[in-house]
């Protein structure tokens, strides 16, 4: 019985041969390579895009005269924007004016003031 009615389902199926795929791994290989590349270069292509369109801050100089009491993070607190991280600003004011070590009452400080 079982028999019967394994051969009853199979009559009238038609059953296709497995193809054999041969994988050259070598074309596939370059093709992957030259996918990656191809996404590597519109990610870059994105975010060169993104950062050319980018509105860029306009800077004016303030010149400001050091007070007793006054250091570099005092005039950050008060100079420093939002948009960028205290450290920067000072590490930045120290390169724009030759400051080594500390300032002093009486010197002058050019500081970049940023209109966003």
């Amino acid at each position: 019985m079982d028999r019967q009615r394994k051969n009853s389902r199979t009559t009238g199926i038609v059953t296709a041969e497995r193809k054999k795929i041969r994988i050259d791994y070598t074309t596939l290989k370059c093709r992957l390579q030259a996918i990656f590349l191809a996404a590597v270069t519109v990610l870059l292509i994105i975010v060169v895009t993104y950062k050319a369109t980018a509105p860029s801050p306009t800077y004016n100089s303030v010149e400001y005269r050091v007070k007793s009491g006054d250091t570099l993070w005092t005039l950050a607190d008060e100079y420093c924007p939002d948009s960028m991280d205290k450290r920067e600003w000072i590490h930045k004011v120290m390169r724009d004016n030759d400051i080594v070590g500390y300032i002093y009452p009486g010197d002058t400080v050019v500081m970049a003031e940023v209109s966003e």
